[in-house]
């Protein structure tokens, strides 16, 4: 499963950026437009959620766990 998502990635950036290629052609603002894109792109694997929800979800809920223990004053 871990293998089909690294290429379905890799698929998804190849749409960009072809195999080759320096990625110092692009700007910083084109690569960063690409990460957002993809990592906005819902995915059957996380239950048609993004990865930008699944990530942020995990660390909001990290933070909850750290204010219940008081790390936070």
């Amino acid at each position: 499963m871990q293998r089909e998502i690294n290429e379905n990635t890799n698929s998804l950036l190849r749409e960009y950026f072809p195999k080759y290629k320096e990625l110092e052609q692009w700007s910083d603002e084109f690569i960063q437009f690409v990460v957002d894109k993809i990592n906005n792109q819902p995915r059957k694997c996380l239950d048609w959620q993004t990865p930008y929800e699944v990530f942020f979800g995990n660390v909001a809920l990290g933070l909850t766990k750290f204010k219940s223990k008081n790390f936070f004053v």
